[in-house]
């Protein structure tokens, strides 16, 4: 489900694919210190990055999921 998720909304830009996926409460915390405190500030994030790099792939490296949280670690 995860790996859909990346596909559909980092790779193919499909925000409404956001709500379908994430709560209304979904918090990122990402690593290079942007937090994302809930759905709608995530899905402006993605379309920052996406302008900023239109040609941009992102390729998952390793996945871990436990109970209602995930983490990865990808490429772009």
């Amino acid at each position: 489900m995860f790996r859909r998720f990346y596909e559909a909304i980092w790779n193919g830009g499909d925000l409404a694919a956001a709500d379908e996926f994430l709560s209304e409460d979904f918090v990122s915390r990402e690593v290079e210190g942007t937090p994302y405190p809930h759905r709608e500030l995530y899905k402006e994030g993605v379309v920052e990055t996406r302008t900023a790099y239109p040609d941009w792939t992102l390729v998952i490296e390793n996945l871990v999921a436990e109970g209602d949280r995930v983490t990865t670690r990808w490429r772009a």
